[in-house]
């Protein structure tokens, strides 16, 4: 399959293509990955240029804000968006594989046995929603709530399990660091607060 051909599968049919992807090696997965994101990357940073110097423009040229104006200036906009470009693709690419190994670990508990590079491959192929629509305000919430369905197919379909231990094993990983940031936030809320004199 060509990579228009995959894109059109996963967002019509994505359990069909998953099947045809099934046996597809590694590394031309990581390949579609490496095209999605630099596209991701290349509009995201085109709309933080736009907006970015937009923002720019409207901070007043005081005095207080002179080391700012002066590191950024008229181009502040451009040098943020090449900022956010290699962002993406450097955080993107490791982010691929530490995702794929906290999603895996969900994957063996609910006895998914086909290994940790297909775990990988429905993280790739299933986040195409978010490579296509994550660079739009608002519209790409959506397009993460439809990565994460097609990954939950692609677990099922890639690892050979059920539906409903392909959401475990997805949800349950993401449920347990996102309870883990919260403890994280929540103490330092409170370690933050504890440093505040008290009223007397």
């Amino acid at each position: 399959m060509d990579f228009i051909e995959k894109v059109k599968g996963l967002l019509l049919d994505p359990t069909g293509t998953y099947q045809q992807l099934k046996e597809e090696e590694l590394g031309a997965a990581l390949r579609y990955y490496i095209i999605c994101l630099v596209i991701l990357a290349a509009l995201t940073a085109i709309i933080t240029a736009i907006m970015g110097t937009a923002f720019l423009s409207m901070i007043p040229q005081t005095e207080e804000f002179e080391m700012f104006n002066s590191m950024f200036g008229a181009t502040g906009g451009v040098v943020l968006a090449g900022i956010i470009f290699f962002a993406i693709l450097i955080f993107g690419i490791i982010g691929i594989f530490i995702g794929g190994l906290i999603i895996h670990l969900g994957v063996v508990l609910v006895g998914g046995k086909r290994g940790y590079q297909e775990t990988v491959k429905s993280l790739i192929y299933g986040g195409t929603p978010s490579y296509l629509f994550g660079w739009i305000p608002v519209i790409s919430i959506i397009g993460s709530i439809w990565a994460l369905i097609l990954i939950i197919f692609g677990i099922k379909e890639l690892q050979d399990v059920s539906i409903g231990k392909a959401v475990i094993a997805v949800l349950i990983p993401v449920i347990i660091i996102g309870a883990i940031i919260a403890f994280i936030v929540i103490s330092a809320i409170f370690a933050g607060l504890s440093t505040l004199p008290v009223p007397t």
